[in-house]
């Protein structure tokens, strides 16, 4: 299961939201260096690093 439907189904089950929209931005960050220990030089801009998420829930409300 890929990282995004992991978030789509926790997201839906806390919130149970009216609208949610998830949207990988990780192309976006391609060439940022990463920091930490597993990761040397820049992002190559696959895989799923970067989300944008929108949610519209009564829990919020």
């Amino acid at each position: 299961m890929s990282i995004q439907s992991t978030m789509e189904d926790k997201l839906k089950a806390a919130f149970s939201p009216e609208r949610l929209v998830i949207i990988n931005e990780s192309h976006l960050h391609a060439g940022h260096h990463h920091s930490g220990s597993d990761h040397h030089g820049a992002f190559d801009g696959t895989g799923e690093t970067h989300f944008r998420v929108r949610i519209v829930s009564p829990s919020f409300a």
